[in-house]
């Protein structure tokens, strides 16, 4: 319950200093619940795991993608089209990374495979990601990177729920699921046009993926 309570209130910080448009206090608060996340996964030293190992380096490089959209922001006032394009593909190899690392935790817990999760996420990952591709034109290759890394984290996930039938495993499968759809929103409000509080679904959906994510590591 305490966990849950504090995710809350982060968001709700998050939420708060959005309106305001205050771009290093916005950082400091997203670090901030980057490092809480660190700190309840390496809260019990003696019950660590593998997976607790390859979770804090995910979130490590979470904390440098997250950088990098903060830093780079600087050069949209200043229409530096491509010091963006950099930071952009750094920032995509980053979030690609953390994803790896955050699936290579899921792995080590399954216990046998099925093709009816991968199969079925795979087909839906694929028309996303077409329909998107004009879009992505600029990023074809690291979009594609992404996509990948996003379709085996949440089959890993898929695979520890389906074993184990456990609410906390769903919770870890969900949230997977609800940081592909943050991607998708991130994707669209920067490439195409933003939408109605696209910035708060998007921000919501992402560190709500991460609360979910990490929710069996924490409290099992």
């Amino acid at each position: 319950m305490w966990y849950w309570l504090v995710m809350g209130v982060f968001m709700l910080a998050i939420l708060s200093v959005l309106g305001k448009k205050n771009t290093q206090l916005f950082f400091f608060i997203k670090l901030l619940m980057f490092v809480c996340f660190l700190l309840f996964i390496f809260y019990v030293p003696s019950l660590l795991s593998s997976s607790h190992l390859w979770v804090g380096f995910a979130l490590v490089f979470f904390i440098a993608c997250d950088a990098l959209e903060t830093y780079s922001s600087r050069y949209k006032r200043e229409s530096d089209t491509r010091q963006i394009s950099i930071y952009k593909k750094w920032q995509f190899m980053c979030f690609s990374i953390a994803c790896f690392g955050y699936s290579l935790a899921f792995w080590m817990e399954v216990q046998a495979l099925t093709w009816a999760v991968p199969v079925f996420l795979f087909a839906l990952i694929v028309v996303v990601f077409f329909l998107l591709l004009p879009l992505l034109d600029r990023f074809a290759v690291q979009s594609a990177i992404v996509a990948v890394m996003l379709w085996q984290l949440s089959w890993a996930a898929g695979e520890v729920w389906r074993y184990h039938r456990l609410m906390l495993d769903f919770s870890g499968f969900f949230g997977t699921l609800l940081l592909s759809i943050s991607v998708l929103m991130w994707a669209i409000h920067h490439f195409k046009q933003p939408f109605r509080f696209s910035k708060e679904w998007i921000t919501l959906s992402y560190f709500g993926a991460h609360a979910l994510i990490l929710a069996p590591l924490i409290l099992r």
